[in-house]
């Protein structure tokens, strides 16, 4: 067992991610963490072009609104080969 699954799937969920992440290096967008919720793993990007390209295809949505120390933010997200792809952006 590790992190409260069997070794097969967590190997899976690692497997997932490493393809996500070489193709979403491959299209030029910064990886910036990866992490595992339950057996599903979240790769958060830096905010870029493809970003906006998915949310107006509508192939993303945006997730989360809030405020920080920072100012107001909101976050992205989609799926893809098991993973969710997160990426946060400022809206001052």
């Amino acid at each position: 067992m590790v992190n409260g699954m069997n070794t097969d799937a967590f190997l899976n969920s690692l497997d997932a991610a490493s393809l996500v992440i070489k193709a979403l290096s491959g299209q030029g967008v910064t990886v910036k963490a990866v992490t595992l919720t339950g057996a599903k793993p979240v790769i958060r990007i830096e905010r870029c072009g493809m970003c906006d390209t998915m949310i107006h295809e509508g192939r993303a949505t945006f997730l989360e609104f809030g405020c920080d120390v920072s100012g107001r933010y909101r976050q992205g997200h989609f799926y893809t080969n098991g993973c969710k792809v997160v990426w946060s952006e400022s809206m001052h």
